[in-house]
């Protein structure tokens, strides 16, 4: 018997076959596994299609001629064992856990070796490989991946450091497990927060000083990709260690990726109507205008794409995933914006667009590179040298040295905060677009459920189970696509924080395990956020414990009251606290702010620990509460809903501030099966009971009119009173 193996994998499975008397390890994860056997001539081809649960057969004269897909396969079930002309094939398990199922290692030999051959040609001992882009941008585009390009670490932070003899990976521990699956011989995973373990700079440092050479050291990095605090921070620590710190403008990844560098999207950007975004460009201006004035500044450099998106009233398409923003830079002064652009992605309509709200003349839109030659020819040419520009927060190391030593700066987060107070047509969106996304997630629970439970299915895998509820959101108003990557997990990959499946590395949803997603959606009305972790069958005792008490957490944020001027990181420890109390902990925030129809990830707000979490809470910001569990290699437990910042209008401080309170804009119910009643206080049910009423009373109407009865079955049982 010939078993050929198309991929390799972190997960692996063994099949064996009596009448050859071998073992054979194969792979588990990717969708096809093809074996041929020869009989009286013939090779006899069968698929194990993982994908669709069972094997596939045909018969061919000559093995070269097979079709994979051909349509004259014949399924095969399998549960344990199948049966073909007379050989018994069996297959079990290598791993102790079948649903924790990886992604494959990334074989970096090839471009390592093109790279250390670029740092020598460049004079470089290590090259630093940032996961940002040149705007700071949480998600990135792909040609700006070139972090996972070198060392095939997909996960959204990390940096990669690679001297002339080894390479590092340094990320938090959202993804201890995701890199060590994910990362091959080559490189060493660096676990930020570890006892033991060196910062990423140390390592980068060390690497330097073990060389014997009397030459001076270098290290390099894209400037256009790091902080200035990352920039001066590292400088600093070259300059005591006695090394050079050789900024390059010329990104040295790019030159081993080549042609082969996926292009950045030319598809034209498009106006977001007034009737969604509430507020005139014009407006928006005159708003940031006021604020140089007030500032002693003759204008500001906005970087952040979201910012630019949401200051022009403009949006893009497949610029970045699941992001409606596009690549570009705005500098703002008293008189004039400068707007940076691939002028191929404007349309004479976003020109007549731009016309009419800013001024013909009073804007200029120009090549997206030029602002590295603009930005200190626009700040020398002030004519009043008591004002200053303003830089954003997150500046770039390359942009702050575009200045050329212009000293008239200062810092500043304006527009990100005034972005993220949301006016009352937005937040109406807000509203309206997490209702069409928990009726979307609500009708996917019930159809889950009812194929695992009452059709007994084995071959819903998690990939699928994405897809189905994407098809879903599909179906609802002004739907634009995903706000980010489902997360839809397992078993044992829901422990890995952001897992997400692929068509070629997924698991199949196991009904007597928990199963987590987190997915979220954008509509021309706002974006969305929504967790739930569902069990369809008898979870254990320590399921329903863990997860009453991440249950516990988010009501206690939820219901919180808080007053003016309070901080994200003042409200971490009620989400916390039931789980610290027997000794548990999750390693992410509790929350973040979200865009409308912009960044799922909007600053400055958030809730958890940390200077990150420094922003004031003000009414009109939209949150999300989101406290988890993971217990590694076994289940993890995350319940997240989006929640708006309103003032409490009854309530005044004895020190004359106004206090706040949260306004719940999610309507999925909590999984009744995981909660472990007993643990509840007599508040928590009382607000668990006036939430699933609100759910029923909310959500309701719009399956009935959809006369989708399996949902509608679902959300009563589901919004029972406890």
């Amino acid at each position: 018997m010939i078993v050929q193996n198309k991929e390799n994998s972190a997960y692996h499975s063994r099949i064996t076959s009596p009448s050859c008397n071998e073992s054979i390890k194969i792979d588990c994860c990717f969708p096809f596994l093809s074996l041929f056997r020869r009989d009286k001539g013939k090779y006899l081809h069968y698929d194990y299609d993982i994908l669709r649960g069972g094997f596939y057969y045909e018969d061919n004269k000559d093995s070269k001629s097979k079709n994979l897909f051909s349509n004259n396969k014949k399924r095969l079930s399998i549960e344990k064992k199948a049966i073909f002309n007379d050989d018994e094939i069996t297959i079990t398990s290598d791993e102790p856990n079948p649903s924790f199922c990886q992604p494959r290692k990334y074989d970096s030999t090839n471009v390592l070796k093109k790279l250390r051959e670029l740092m020598i040609e460049n004079g470089i001992d290590v090259y630093i490989i940032p996961s940002e882009d040149e705007h700071q941008s949480e998600y990135k585009s792909g040609s700006d991946k070139r972090r996972e390009f070198i060392s095939g670490f997909t996960g959204s932070n990390g940096i990669a450091v690679v001297s002339l003899n080894n390479a590092a990976l340094s990320t938090d521990g959202r993804y201890f497990l995701q890199a060590e699956s994910q990362l091959d011989s080559n490189w060493f995973l660096i676990k930020q927060g570890v006892k033991g373990y060196l910062s990423w700079e140390d390592w980068a440092i060390h690497e330097c000083s073990k060389s014997d050479s009397n030459d001076r050291k270098v290290i390099s990095v894209d400037p256009k990709l790091i902080s200035i605090t990352t920039g001066d921070h590292l400088k600093l620590k070259c300059l005591n260690s006695r090394i050079e710190f050789k900024p390059l403008m010329n990104n040295l990844t790019d030159g081993v990726w080549g042609d082969k560098k996926p292009l950045r999207s030319l598809i034209p950007i498009f106006k977001y109507d007034l009737e969604y975004s509430g507020e005139e460009v014009s407006s928006k201006i005159s708003r940031v205008r006021n604020i140089l004035k007030i500032k002693e500044s003759f204008g500001i450099v906005i970087i952040a794409l979201d910012e630019i998106a949401w200051l022009l009233n403009l949006r893009g398409v497949d610029d970045v995933p699941y992001i409606p923003v596009f690549f570009s830079y705005v500098i703002l002064t008293l008189d004039k914006l400068y707007f940076y652009i691939n002028e191929k992605k404007v349309t004479d309509d976003v020109r007549k667009y731009l016309n009419d709200q800013i001024g013909d003349g009073e804007y200029e839109i120009k090549r997206y590179n030029k602002i590295w030659d603009d930005l200190a020819l626009i700040c020398f040419s002030n004519d009043n040298d008591k004002l200053s520009i303003i830089l954003p927060i997150n500046s770039t190391f390359a942009l702050f040295n575009s200045l050329r030593g212009f000293e008239k700066y200062k810092f500043s987060n304006d527009i990100e905060v005034l972005k993220s107070i949301k006016n009352g047509v937005e937040l109406k969106g807000m509203l309206n677009s997490n209702l069409k996304d928990s009726i979307a997630l609500i009708r996917y629970f019930a159809w889950l459920e009812e194929q695992l439970i009452r059709f007994k299915k084995t071959d819903i895998n998690e990939y699928e189970g994405g897809v189905k509820s994407e098809s879903f959101r599909s179906e609802m108003e002004d739907y634009k696509g995903l706000s980010f990557e489902t997360i839809s997990s397992t078993g044992a990959n829901a422990s890995i924080i952001h897992y997400s499946p692929s068509f070629e590395v997924n698991s199949i949803i196991d009904g007597e395990k928990i199963y987590l997603c987190d997915s979220g959606g954008q509509y021309f009305d706002g974006t969305t956020d929504i967790t739930r972790t569902m069990h369809f069958m008898r979870p254990s005792a320590e399921e329903k414990k863990t997860y009453t008490l991440v249950l516990k957490g988010h009501i206690s944020v939820a219901s919180a009251v808080f007053p003016q001027g309070t901080t994200g990181g003042v409200l971490d420890i009620l989400a916390r606290r039931p789980l610290w109390e027997y000794g548990l902990d999750y390693r992410h925030g509790t929350g973040h702010g979200i865009g409308c129809f912009n960044n799922i990830h909007e600053g400055p707000v958030g809730i958890g620990a940390g200077e990150r979490y420094g922003g004031i809470l003000q009414a009109g910001n939209v949150i999300s509460d989101e406290p988890g569990y993971y217990k590694d290699g076994e289940f993890g437990i995350r319940i997240e809903s989006d929640l708006e910042i309103i003032e409490w209008e009854d309530h005044k401080g004895n020190n004359g501030l106004n206090y706040l309170r949260f306004k719940y804009l999610t309507m999925v119910p909590m999984c009744q099966k995981l909660i472990d009643r007993k643990l509840l206080s007599k508040f928590e049910k009382r607000w668990l009971n006036e939430f699933h009423s609100k759910c029923r009373e909310m959500v309701l109407p719009h399956l009935e009119a959809l006369r989708d009865e399996r949902a509608i079955q679902w959300l009563v049982r589901e919004t029972t009173a406890l």
